[in-house]
């Protein structure tokens, strides 16, 4: 079996392995997303992504797409789970307010499950299926995946900066600038885990003093950021180690200010649906439910804004992959 079906069948082993260990469980759904099915149907997605972009675009942009309906289904019941842990717990908010995202919890898990049904993934028929299809795709030799795969990193980080510039580094809007932008960024961060041992991290003796500011140790000690080359491949996809972790910082820093953003978004928009507020109103009272504190977003997109900035001012995109 080549080492790129190889990559698939490991993350199709997690998500059969966690769909049948779900079956002796009480609340099925809850249960695999605590237990990180989330993260092997990213990993899918992130396969599918960069090998429909390499060859075999029609077979994986359909495998693609079948993992992100369920990461996206799984990524709202986390966001609703996680504000319903937060806001539950807030006494300045009224028990109408908390009942509603109680509901949003109980409705994405049931939104989940139907979808693992449809789509045949709790009787394993959609893994099998997908199976069958790995076997009629065109593998590659290692060497000819890397150079594919460069070229592919460097299209992704070109698209990334030519975001920036159309923004001119400056953000308005927290899910189509920020959030987007984030997005973008992740894929380059998840790749490398899902290639499984293809990705080499170098550093060299040239790069910028200045890229240590990003080299947190949160990032050093990150299990996300423990990428090993395996010794079984002839060849690696080469990325700066400064580089890479700058980016791994900018994405984390992105998303503290995204979910900061968001608690005042989601809120005000509750308030607006169940006590009938102007947005104005309902962000006011928002920002006073939450703490007088507490970032105005216009300070939160300026964050970003700079951070991007700093960041592309580096290189740290064009400089991300050694030939």
């Amino acid at each position: 079996m080549s080492f790129g079906r190889l990559r698939f069948e490991a993350q199709l082993v997690a998500i059969e392995t966690l769909i049948k260990e779900s079956k002796f469980q009480e609340n099925r759904v809850f249960w695999l997303y605590e237990n990180n099915l989330r993260s092997s149907f990213f990993m899918l997605e992130g396969l599918a992504r960069l090998y429909a972009q390499a060859h075999n675009k029609k077979l994986f942009t359909k495998i693609k797409d079948k993992a992100k309906e369920l990461e996206d289904a799984l990524g709202w019941l986390d966001f609703y789970y996680h504000y319903y842990q937060v806001f539950s717990k807030n006494r300045k908010l009224s028990a109408e307010v908390k009942a509603y995202f109680t509901k949003k919890l109980e409705q994405s898990q049931e939104t989940c499950l139907k979808l693992l049904k449809k789509e045949e993934w709790l009787n394993g028929d959609r893994i099998k299926k997908i199976r069958k299809q790995l076997k009629y795709a065109d593998w590659k030799e290692e060497a000819v995946e890397v150079e594919l795969f460069s070229g592919i990193y460097r299209s992704e980080a070109n698209e990334i900066l030519q975001f920036l510039r159309d923004h001119e580094f400056h953000f308005a809007d927290m899910e189509h600038d920020v959030h987007e932008l984030r997005r973008k960024l992740r894929w380059l961060s998840i790749y490398p885990q899902a290639l499984q041992g293809l990705v080499k991290l170098i550093h060299k003796s040239k790069d910028k003093n200045a890229l240590l500011q990003y080299h947190t140790e949160a990032i050093l000690t990150s299990p996300y950021n423990q990428i090993q080359p395996s010794k079984k491949l002839a060849a690696h996809l080469k990325l700066g180690k400064p580089q890479f972790f700058a980016l791994s910082w900018l994405i984390a820093e992105l998303g503290e200010l995204k979910d900061k953003g968001q608690h005042i978004e989601i809120l005000t928009f509750v308030l607006m649906k169940l006590e009938g507020l102007s947005e104005e109103a309902a962000s006011e009272k928002a920002y006073t439910m939450l703490a007088k504190s507490f970032p105005k977003e216009e300070v939160l997109l300026k964050k970003a804004s700079d951070m991007a900035q700093q960041f592309a001012s580096l290189h740290v995109l064009e400089e991300l992959v050694i030939d």
